[in-house]
């Protein structure tokens, strides 16, 4: 993406990081609002309030789905990548009908106000050497392996406004040797982010909803007792 080390220029070593991914692979920025939503609430009934409140600020329901999810994580023996506020993932369950491919694998980089990410789609699953270089990675993270996994469920909605889309997800995730937890997102797929903003506001307001100001992995990690002597 053009000028993406300029943006990323206050976090040199993710500069560094950035620059060295192979030109196929297309960085883009996330654009998204996260809530924590507390695990004994009742999630169908947040889910239709939430709809609602979209609805009723002229956004149409273009698309529904519900899906489920297997979620790997990478890291380094000391968990070097959750250290740096990265992510490094592939994720499991896709149907090749309707989506690109089987398997998807992700690196995510950035503090959460300026996160971007890359993703890169296939049918067969990579070894961890061709994981590393699918994203430019080997010169910074030599010895990785799974660190953390998740059986996810996701609640997924997109309405439009005009040229304005807007994906609402509930994410579920039973971390294995870990926790349960699950956050609302709202995710700006193309058009204005003040209307991303405007909608988060009404939503967090109208929910009594907190912000979540930490990536999935890092709620990942936490969860999981076996870490608790390793992150302090």
């Amino acid at each position: 993406m053009p000028g993406i080390a300029l943006l990323l220029m206050p976090f040199m070593a993710q500069t560094i990081r950035i620059s060295t991914m192979p030109t196929e692979n297309k960085m883009e920025k996330e654009i998204e609002v996260k809530f924590d939503v507390p695990i004994d609430r009742p999630l169908k009934d947040l889910w239709e309030e939430c709809s609602g409140i979209v609805l009723s600020n002229r956004f149409n329901l273009v698309s529904s789905k519900d899906v489920t999810r297997r979620f790997d994580y990478f890291d380094t023996p000391d968990l070097e990548i959750y250290r740096k506020g990265e992510t490094l993932r592939k994720i499991s369950g896709f149907d090749p009908n309707e989506d690109r491919a089987v398997f998807r694998y992700d690196f995510k980089i950035g503090p959460i106000e300026d996160r971007y990410e890359v993703k890169h789609w296939t049918n067969r699953k990579f070894s961890i050497e061709k994981i590393l270089d699918s994203f430019g990675l080997r010169k910074f993270y030599q010895h990785i392996s799974t660190s953390a996994s998740a059986n996810t469920s996701h609640w997924k909605r997109q309405f439009a406004l005009g040229s304005n889309l807007v994906e609402a997800s509930l994410d579920i995730f039973n971390v294995a040797q870990g926790a349960r937890f699950c956050e609302l997102e709202l995710e700006l797929e193309q058009g204005d982010p003040d209307q991303l903003r405007r909608i988060a506001d009404l939503v967090c307001d109208q929910l009594s909803l907190q912000t979540v100001n930490i990536q999935k992995y890092a709620r990942v990690v936490e969860s999981m007792p076996k870490y608790f002597g390793l992150i302090g």
